[in-house]
């Protein structure tokens, strides 16, 4: 039977004719009184043939409705503030509610097939842990497919990516158009904003990859930071300097006195303040000059820093891009994320206080997602940023601030953070530090201890979704990639000549 016609005639139908059976009438009463008492999920029942099919189609001409002959077909980022019938929708309110307020993640892998939700409204924190090649990135770009679709202008999206891989969501996941289809989706790219810190042309070192990058469709952006954004205590941690011994103590009291006299002030200031301290000694100042004009080159320093509003857009996955910054023991990368994430921690607050009263907000709830967490939450150890992100998934609920973090090592996280995580999932893991690290995350409502369950994930794309909310362990195969994924292994190709 060709669905798609019937649905074509019974549209036709409902747009000419005011004739209802007495049993649809009061099903349109039902709905629509419903819907005026702010009902969030709706479902229809009836057996084949009583003409559901039929009133929705009729209440789509006649209330503000919209209708999705298919839960396959139902795309979040359409619906907005309206009314959404769905035909053939899951019948338990449980499954209804996955195509309204939570995001699809995977299928369970068991015989029922039945799709896997999680819910994506208010605020979580997400661990995402697998050994090297069990999909733990392209798992999270799964979650940023699903939370874009819904979250679309009502969401800031950002990816923290330490490698540059993430702005190939730009473009469609054509090597595994075959799986997306069968999965009931379609492939496609998604708009990406590309942060930099600096200019775009520097950092990458070359005009043509610029040039292809926009022309893939991503939007290139630069982040400009300026020295106030750096406590004095940061300044210290950055050159790895004690707050109590002499260079230490100037750097400090530089910085100090900038930031009680200035609302921004560059490196050039710091080195005038330095120059000016009769206290400090001169060894230590011409210490901390070498140091500050090797900063002065990072090339991520301005007098005009950019603003969150400039930097972010509610219409892109926000990808900054991090891999162009030097990973070396300066720790410019955790630099970077340390100012983003407090800015936006402290943003996120004060227009939380305006939401309260009814104002108007320029900075929505935010979802962040970091890959290789464990370069900027490491156990055991200090980072720039380590301090923010705890604190940020500690009191990140009321401020709207959301956290996902993936990992190959789940023992080099910090368990300060894991413990506050209600939401893990985990692909296959083999070393013994990382299947204990996630075994002392495992919850009383578990049948048995989480190492039990890693054991049985056999499969690549299986993975272990533990949810605190719903107190549930399920074990379920992540969905294939609507965008391209640009985490994969770059095949070897055969070398024309030999290089030994």
């Amino acid at each position: 039977m060709d669905w798609l016609i019937i649905h074509k005639r019974l549209s036709q139908l409902a747009s000419t004719t005011e004739t209802l059976m007495p049993s649809q009438i009061s099903g349109r009463d039902a709905i629509l009184n419903a819907i005026q008492t702010w009902e969030p999920y709706i479902n229809l029942h009836g057996c084949p043939g009583v003409g559901k099919t039929f009133l929705m189609h009729y209440l789509y001409y006649r209330a503000d409705f919209l209708y999705f002959s298919d839960p396959t077909h139902y795309d979040a980022s359409v619906s907005k503030d309206g009314t959404v019938a769905i035909d053939n929708a899951p019948s338990t309110r449980q499954e209804a509610r996955g195509l309204y307020d939570n995001i699809r993640w995977g299928d369970n892998d068991d015989e029922s097939g039945e799709v896997a939700y999680i819910r994506a409204t208010g605020s979580r924190a997400v661990f995402i842990c697998g050994k090297r090649g069990s999909g733990k990135s392209y798992t999270l770009g799964v979650i940023v497919e699903e939370l874009f679709t819904q979250e679309k202008g009502k969401a800031v999206l950002l990816i923290a990516d330490p490698m540059g891989i993430y702005h190939t969501m730009a473009l469609a996941n054509e090597s595994q158009s075959d799986e997306v289809r069968q999965a009931g989706l379609l492939t496609e790219g998604f708009p990406v904003r590309l942060i930099v810190p600096g200019d775009p042309l520097a950092c990458f070192g070359d005009a043509e990859i610029v040039n292809k990058l926009q022309t893939n469709g991503v939007e290139i952006t630069s982040l400009w930071i300026n020295a106030h954004d750096l406590s004095a205590d940061a300044w210290c941690e950055l050159f790895d300097l004690e707050i109590n011994n002499a260079m230490g103590i100037a750097m400090w009291r530089a910085v100090d006195t900038l930031h009680e006299t200035h609302e921004t002030f560059n490196i050039s200031d710091i080195l005038t303040t330095l120059r000016k301290d009769t206290r400090a000694k001169n060894t230590s100042i011409e210490a901390l000059e070498n140091r500050l004009t090797a900063a002065q080159r990072w090339g991520f320093f301005s007098e005009h820093p950019t603003h969150l509003t400039d930097v972010f857009s509610l219409e892109h996955i926000n990808v900054l891009d991090l891999s162009v910054v030097d990973a070396g023991t300066k720790g410019l990368r955790n630099l970077v994320l340390d100012i983003i994430a407090r800015r936006l921690f402290t943003e996120r607050t004060r227009m939380r206080r305006r939401e309260e009263f009814g104002m108007e907000t320029s900075l929505p709830r935010v979802w962040m997602a970091i890959d290789e967490a464990h370069q900027f939450v490491p156990q055991g150890r200090a980072s720039l940023c380590k301090e923010m992100l705890i604190r940020w998934v500690k009191e990140g609920r009321q401020p709207g601030l959301s956290l996902i973090i993936a990992t190959q090592q789940p023992s080099a996280i910090d368990a300060e953070l894991l413990s506050q995580c209600d939401l893990i999932m985990a692909h296959k893991i083999t070393t013994w530090d990382d299947i204990n690290a996630l075994d002392r995350l495992s919850a009383t409502y578990m049948k048995g201890d989480l190492k039990g369950y890693i054991r049985q994930l056999n499969r690549r794309g299986e993975a272990l979704l533990v949810d605190d909310e719903t107190e549930s362990v399920n074990t379920i195969r992540v969905r294939p990639r609507r965008s391209a994924h640009g985490g994969a292994e770059i095949q070897e190709k055969t070398a024309k000549r030999s290089f030994f």
